[in-house]
């Protein structure tokens, strides 16, 4: 699950945390956005995770050998600034 609420200081956060070693992703430029792709052409959902651009490697060799589609990863800054763009998000709680 990459994206988790923490508590700290009797206050929540999200954050985003590796799929592969559990860590915090604590800087987004570390940091890669995933998914599986079995069929580019079909329109629908895919399931997100996160890892370190470092754990990705080990990420990818344990779910390919479960999985029958190529992984697709983007850069984790391109995640967010998406995210942010598609549901109008601004500073601010």
């Amino acid at each position: 699950m990459p994206i988790v609420i923490e508590w700290e200081n009797r206050e929540a956060t999200a954050r985003g945390v590796c799929d592969q070693c559990g860590a915090r992703i604590a800087d987004a430029a570390d940091g890669l956005a995933l998914w599986e792709e079995r069929d580019a052409t079909a329109i629908g959902r895919r399931e997100l995770f996160m890892t370190h651009r470092a754990c990705f490697e080990a990420f990818r060799g344990y779910r390919m050998s479960c999985t029958v589609g190529d992984w697709m990863k983007r850069d984790l800054q391109w995640f967010l600034d998406t995210l942010a763009r598609d549901t109008s998000a601004t500073s601010g709680s």
